[in-house]
């Protein structure tokens, strides 16, 4: 009887072990855990930082591209200008 109870605390013992075991396995999941959403956060920061920049850029892209529209109205409006010239320099120089 008396071995069967020491038996028991034995096992009793050895459980009690494995439990502590388990819970400070726990523990350190929940660190880990912890961790792994702090790291999802910064993530949706940076996520949040990529889609303003990417924002950015195609605002750019659309300055550039009415930029270039002037551009190319401006080259017009200077080819409009020389062939008034021209036309100003032979007239000149029919009156002479």
């Amino acid at each position: 009887m008396a071995a069967q109870l020491a038996q028991m605390i034995l096992l009793v013992g050895l459980a009690l072990q494995k439990a502590t075991q388990y819970l400070q396995l726990l523990q350190t999941l929940a660190h880990l855990n912890v961790q792994l959403a702090q790291m999802a956060a910064q993530l949706a920061q940076m996520t949040l930082l990529a889609g303003l920049a990417l924002q950015k850029v195609m605002q750019y892209l659309q300055l550039l591209q009415i930029l270039a529209h002037l551009n190319a109205q401006l080259a017009q409006m200077a080819a409009q200008l020389a062939q008034i010239a021209l036309l100003a320099g032979l007239a000149l120089q029919k009156a002479m």
